[in-house]
């Protein structure tokens, strides 16, 4: 993304892929999958986000959330953070799956 397009890129995938390197990941991923609370999962992407926002002019969080609650919870954090709204743009691609019989 930053070379083609610009954009620093925030791989969405982060807490999941570092979970055994950084404590705080390993207790966000057992949140998620063993007690069902996606909700610091996604407050984590969106802080990450901001965060790369303070030295990137364009950034982009790459992420498949399945839920409409999550992307909102998403947008939410962002903007509780002092994201613009007029700042960011969500794109919701959907993967559609053709059955053959």
């Amino acid at each position: 993304m930053q070379v083609m397009h610009g954009y620093h890129h925030v791989d969405g995938d982060i807490p999941l892929k570092h979970m055994t390197l950084v404590p705080k990941y390993k207790d966000i991923a057992e949140l998620r999958f063993i007690k069902d609370d996606w909700a610091p999962h996604y407050s984590d992407l969106a802080q990450l986000t901001l965060e790369a926002a303070k030295d990137n002019e364009r950034v982009v969080l790459s992420h498949a959330t399945d839920k409409n609650d999550q992307r909102d919870h998403v947008i939410k954090k962002l903007i509780e953070g002092g994201a613009s709204e007029g700042k960011f743009q969500l794109f919701n691609s959907q993967l559609i799956q053709e059955v053959c019989t």
